[in-house]
């Protein structure tokens, strides 16, 4: 190698370790033009994967060069597989982990994506079983050790199983007082349990260690809003973006993000659906906010709700245009995430009241449904089950404690009363329950 060689691979490595992580692909990038090595292609696509340019990533870690040997074999098995758990292909991360194990056994990193990667896909009991071999093997590394219990009381608490899940948690922090993870969980466990103050005084402990850990910083404005802490809420509930599967919505190059200090007034505003049917429903109604303000709003939602949203056009302060998640979005000056309308609008506490009733059902569907629902008892919506456009982290637990089969529900379908399936979409339960969902009617009938 000559000199120059020399210094530049000294300066990205360099770089690299200062967080500098664009310029460090840009040194890496260079470098790897004339000269390929496994190690450089590793540190390569582990700059690209802190910068979340996942698929450059991967297509760097493609590259890798045949026969690099067990040790970069592992190391780049172990990347590919905290590469696809980002992207949410758990099942293809499980495969790359389990690579990087066959190749080094000891691989901590492999052993610890793994075990979170079984949980994450269902599998909390997998998990568990993982971590208590880990946990009692002379092969885990004492920096791993943390991160093992820290998966274990994840799994115990997937499983419901509360107080050996805290149990868990308490050990880690008594041995590892700076497991940044633990003191998430811990508070998540907290507020959970009706504990809200002292969930908060968790994830505060969490950022003492980090105070840009986003994992802490979307759980404590959870916490917050739970509460009626809306101003801080808001503003923490942007750290969403930073947590797996919460990339800000890509619509075209040339629309920028609405900046936090922008003037709007004649100025064309999409905003960008995000999360669950209910939460458009729910932040729909801060667009007159904008519009009173004198921007020109356009909603860009999944298409089930653009009929609904349609009322939002015909009142006298309307929206300007809606068009499906699916379509092509019109022309604007700026987007912005519909859930990040009350941190925009500096929303210290819900609005008092809309300026319109906000929504109103088209006028043939109420022709159709008047006589379907003008029964002699009191009428119930039912709900058993719902989703989530953006599976964040956590996302999954989440889904696992609120969703219930239907059969869960039967025994109040003798109450005295009559029920309303509010599901949207296909009726996951309809093959298995079709008679239990024979008289009722269904939003999706």
């Amino acid at each position: 190698m000559n000199p120059d060689f020399d210094d530049r691979l000294e300066q990205a490595v360099s770089l690299h370790r200062s967080g500098q992580f664009a310029q460090a692909c840009e040194h890496y990038a260079a470098i790897r033009s004339n000269f390929e090595h496994p190690g450089l292609t590793i540190n390569h696509a582990r700059a690209l994967f802190q910068l979340k340019r996942y698929d450059e990533a991967l297509e760097v870690l493609g590259a890798m060069i045949e026969g690099a040997g067990a040790h970069f074999g592992a190391l780049a098995a172990s990347l590919r597989g905290r590469i696809l758990r980002e992207l949410g292909e758990g099942q293809t991360a499980i495969v790359a982990f389990q690579e990087a194990l066959k190749l080094d056994p000891e691989h901590g990193d492999a052993q610890v994506g793994l075990a979170k990667s079984l949980r994450e896909t269902g599998n909390p009991l997998e998990s568990l079983s993982l971590c208590s071999q880990l946990l009692t093997s002379a092969m885990l590394s004492e920096d791993m050790k943390p991160k093992v219990l820290v998966a274990a009381a994840q799994a115990f608490r997937d499983l419901g199983r509360l107080d050996e899940s805290m149990r868990f948690l308490e050990n880690c922090l008594k041995l590892y007082p700076s497991e940044i993870e633990a003191w998430t969980t811990l508070g998540i466990i907290l507020v959970s349990l009706g504990e809200v103050e002292h969930g908060i005084g968790s994830f505060d402990r969490a950022l003492a260690i980090d105070p840009d850990y986003p994992f802490a910083q979307w759980n404590k404005s959870l916490a917050l809003l739970s509460i009626g802490n809306y101003a801080e809420g808001w503003r923490l509930y942007e750290a969403r973006w930073q947590l797996r599967g919460g990339a800000v919505p890509e619509l075209h190059a040339d629309l920028p993000r609405l900046p936090a200090n922008q003037a709007i007034d004649s100025l064309d505003i999409l905003l960008v659906a995000e999360q669950g049917l209910g939460d458009c429903i729910q932040f729909v109604r801060y667009a007159a906010i904008f519009i009173q303000q004198g921007a020109r709003v356009h909603l860009h939602v999944p298409k089930v709700l653009v009929r609904l949203f349609a009322s939002l056009q015909r009142h006298a302060i309307g929206v300007a245009s809606i068009t499906a998640l699916d379509d092509l979005p019109p022309r604007a000056d700026f987007f912005l995430p519909m859930m990040s309308l009350p941190t925009r609008l500096g929303l210290g506490h819900p609005p008092d009241s809309t300026p319109f009733p906000y929504l109103s059902a088209n006028h043939e569907k109420i022709a159709t449904w008047k006589p379907r629902l003008s029964l002699p008892r009191p009428r119930v919506g039912l709900v058993w089950y719902g989703g989530s456009a953006i599976q964040m982290k956590g996302q999954e637990t989440i889904n696992q404690f609120r969703n219930l089969d239907l059969w869960q529900l039967s025994s109040l379908l003798s109450l005295e009363v009559n029920f309303i399936g509010l599901q949207q979409g296909g009726l996951r339960d309809e093959d298995r329950f079709g008679a239990l969902l024979a008289d009722i009617p269904t939003l999706s009938s």
